[in-house]
């Protein structure tokens, strides 16, 4: 493979020159070659705006070497640092960092949040339509805006990635597919303000079809919002998707399905996962659920999509809040199992309880109710099956109540369920309108 290294095309790496052209002009010779390894080597730190990837071309930072976005706010077009479209076989690699540098975009800073400014906050990546593309060993950090986004793209492998953003900067998603297809994301570290890893289907580029044939394995995540989320832009379809073998910590909510607009979501697994949650601060969706499966209408005059064939399994828990399971009418929300998922649930943050966060939807958007172990409202053939449900001795709360609640739910499955209400003398389960399978 012919390597070009950026310093040949007079990258300086001083970390106050803008290398932009010469960064760019060692990717472009090498896509012009028919492809190779556009190589950033170190201890150098090299700053740059916009840079445009090109198919067949290994981008590879290498060890000890840190690629940084520039700080004009104005300078990025596409509104992004590293941009590619309809490109092919791109490849990021090496054991370097690209930083995003998000003190430079700095708006509103306050003790829990931290906001860009709207016009301009360069989101780390962008690869619209692309396909072939692998990210490995890299480390991904201080993104103002969403780290990696792709949309539209197939095939795509990233593995051993760290994504470390502040804990108080908003917005700062660490991958998110938007309407992509056959995509492996395995080994990955993710630490960021909102969402680790979404799955999105955004309006604005609803002819790129469904998002599907996708597998998360082998991942540790931390977010103030979601670790793993479906929508809530979901205007297209979600199917075929594994969630396994992944530590979830420190997070505001662990596992989301958030369908607020007419897209649909069917045939998802998530396997083997171990959550804590707990409350962060109250701008970010989510009240620490371990579990969060919701179709809810973001407007009135057109309702959210269906959920089908989704399964929890080998799920422990650790949590301020229970599971929740809610549509909006029969039979959107159906074929939901819980299989071997234990939930401890106990209060530890200064945070209000109590609350069901239903955002983004047009009518109720916070419910004030008892925390139930498990919740559910509104749904179809659901399944509990060796859930257990425990409350932590020294953090009950009093607006803390039964192990299950179940409201307008039709063929109920319960098998070894094991749960006792919060606090002496309360119902261990409650039901209301509620027809449960195998009793009259």
């Amino acid at each position: 493979m012919k390597i070009y290294d950026v310093r040949g095309f007079g990258a300086v790496g001083d970390g106050k020159t803008l290398d932009t052209e010469a960064i760019q002009q060692a990717i472009d010779t090498c896509a012009g070659d028919g492809g190779g390894r556009v190589v950033l080597s170190g201890p150098f730190v090299y700053r740059a705006n916009t840079l445009f990837l090109k198919s067949n071309v290994e981008f590879r930072v290498e060890t000890e070497t840190v690629l940084k976005c520039g700080d004009d706010r104005f300078a990025f077009p596409h509104d992004c640092f590293l941009y590619a479209e309809n490109q092919e076989n791109i490849v990021l690699s090496g054991d370097g960092v690209i930083d995003g540098n998000y003190e430079a975009f700095l708006d509103v800073v306050s003790q829990y949040h931290k906001a860009g400014y709207q016009d301009r906050r360069p989101r780390l990546m962008i690869l619209d339509q692309c396909r072939h593309i692998s990210i490995r060993d890299l480390t991904m950090r201080g993104s103002t805006n969403w780290t990696c986004h792709m949309s539209g793209c197939d095939d795509i492998s990233i593995s051993n990635l760290r994504i470390l953003n502040d804990l108080a900067q908003a917005n700062s998603d660490g991958i998110d597919l938007d309407h992509c297809r056959n995509a492996r994301i395995t080994n990955c570290y993710i630490s960021c303000a909102d969402d680790c890893i979404v799955f999105k289907n955004t309006r604005a580029h609803k002819e790129y079809g469904p998002c599907e044939n996708i597998t998360v394995t082998n991942c540790t995540l931390t977010s103030t919002s979601a670790a793993v989320k479906f929508g809530s832009e979901s205007v297209s379809d979600f199917r075929n998707i594994i969630v396994s073998n992944c530590i979830i910590t420190d997070t505001n909510r662990a596992l989301g399905l958030q369908l607020r607009d007419e897209g649909n979501i069917e045939n998802v697994l998530f396997d083997n996962i171990i959550i804590h949650t707990r409350r962060f601060y109250d701008r970010y969706w989510g009240k620490a659920e371990p579990i969060y499966v919701t179709s809810l209408a973001r407007a009135p005059e057109k309702p959210s999509g269906y959920i089908r064939n989704v399964r929890f399994r080998n799920i422990i828990a650790h949590c301020e809040n229970g599971a929740l399971i809610e549509g909006s009418f029969a039979g959107q929300v159906s074929g939901i199992s819980l299989e071997d998922v234990k939930l401890v649930i106990g209060k530890h943050s200064k945070w209000e309880g109590g609350i069901y966060d239903r955002r983004p939807t047009y009518e109720n958007d916070m419910i004030h109710d008892r925390t139930n172990g498990v919740r559910i409202v509104c749904a179809d053939d659901i399944s509990l099956r060796g859930v257990q449900i425990e409350w932590e001795p020294e953090a009950v709360q009093e607006y803390y109540g039964e192990a299950l609640y179940a409201k307008n739910v039709r063929d109920l499955e319960l098998d070894r369920f094991r749960g006792s209400g919060a606090h002496p003398g309360q119902s261990a389960v409650l039901l209301e309108d509620t027809t449960v399978l195998g009793k009259e």
